[in-house]
């Protein structure tokens, strides 16, 4: 065994497992480490003041009971590492399916700040370990701490999304009907009182602009879900790209009449068909063009390129924004991103809804950004073959 095998196995826990398949990689790293028959890999218990086994390798090897006041927990306690011979071993463990034990390795799994159990190795074969061996142990049993313990913080996380997710799906459902009531007696005193310039027309006013808010961040969260849910329906059929394009771009254009729109349009008109869900992938660069006036100054411009490339066609987005911290750009299509946590509108949907329906149309999105330099979104969409 050496540094470099320790640090070898280190960089396989690297990898985000759940918390099964690490224990399981930590007791079979083990074993290659030590050349072990078998190990047996016990974590504390929830109430912490117990052990329970969580894995063992190989799988077919024989059950271990620990005892409560046998080496495993001194190990545990005491936090070091120690072995002990066949004849100690098996006046604990005296069953025949261990008479053949030579040796036995008691490994902590911890680091400097928590105990989290012990890893016992078995050897039916004679065996040596220096003192050195067993100080690259103690660090290998470090390592499988660090890594046992992001592995229940990744399943947290998880876990915690999970519930996240369905409670933002229950909360919009049961919402949606109480506001649609709502709505309908707004839009009556909004129809009475809109020509008003009483107090009453002005509270009328500001409560009927809030109430499409709440819409559309209602809409939002369903939309949300039925993206992670895969439950977005698609209706694909040959499109003009053209088309798609100017359909946006009028759309855009109705909402910011005083933002500037250059579209750098390279497209042979008789070569732009695509296979695709017409109003989706409408909605979907509607989307970048909206991102991209909403975080930058009014007074600039956005920039729209579309041309073929190869075998697909690009389409480019760009704007003289603030930008996106390079951080943040692998959050930026996950959901709840927002560029700036004191706008007031969205809930960061764009560029999750974007990127689901790129993905389904075969095509893919890239986004590059510059802190106060702006932003460029690149979307690649097959093009039919001649």
């Amino acid at each position: 065994m050496t540094i470099q095998e320790v640090n070898d196995s280190a960089l396989k826990f690297l990898v985000p497992l759940d918390l099964a398949k690490t224990y399981e990689l930590v007791a079979q790293e083990g074993v290659r480490l030590t050349d072990a028959d078998y190990a047996y890999l016990n974590l504390k218990s929830p109430n912490g003041i117990a052990l329970t086994q969580v894995a063992q390798y190989p799988h077919a090897a024989p059950q271990l009971k620990l005892k409560t006041r046998g080496y495993a927990y001194q190990s545990w306690k005491d936090r070091k590492a120690f072995l002990i011979s066949g004849n100690q071993f098996k006046k604990i463990h005296f069953e025949p399916k261990f008479s053949e034990v030579e040796l036995a390795i008691y490994l902590p799994i911890s680091d400097h700040l928590r105990s989290s159990g012990v890893l016992v190795f078995i050897f039916t074969k004679k065996q040596k370990i220096t003192k050195q061996q067993l100080k690259l142990l103690e660090l290998f049993g470090s390592y499988a701490s660090l890594a046992i313990w992001n592995a229940k913080l990744y399943e947290d996380t998880r876990n915690a999304l999970l519930i996240r997710d369905h409670f933002i799906s229950v909360a919009a459902h049961e919402l949606r009907t109480p506001l649609t009531s709502i709505n309908g007696y707004i839009q009556l005193l909004y129809k009475k009182f809109n020509r008003t310039d009483s107090s009453e027309g002005r509270w009328i006013k500001a409560l009927y602009s809030e109430s499409l808010r709440m819409t559309g961040l209602i809409k939002e969260l369903l939309e949300i879900n039925r993206i992670k849910a895969g439950q977005l329906q698609f209706n694909l059929k040959e499109c003009s790209l053209g088309e798609i394009i100017k359909k946006a771009q009028n759309h855009f254009q109705k909402l910011h009449l005083k933002r500037s729109l250059i579209i750098n349009n390279y497209l042979d008109k008789n070569k732009d068909v695509i296979i695709a869900d017409r109003e989706k992938l409408t909605q979907v660069i509607f989307h970048l063009l909206e991102n991209a006036a909403k975080f930058s100054p009014v007074i600039s411009s956005v920039e729209m390129e579309i041309k073929k490339d190869g075998k697909d066609f690009l389409i480019v987005v760009k704007d003289k924004g603030k930008g996106i911290p390079f951080s943040d750009l692998p959050l930026i299509t996950s959901g709840f991103y927002k560029i700036d946590v004191d706008a007031d509108r969205g809930l960061g949907v764009g560029l999750l809804f974007a990127k689901n329906v790129v993905t389904y149309h075969r095509g893919t999105i890239a986004i590059n950004s510059e802190l106060n330099k702006g932003t460029e979104v690149q979307i690649r969409i097959p093009a039919v073959s001649d």
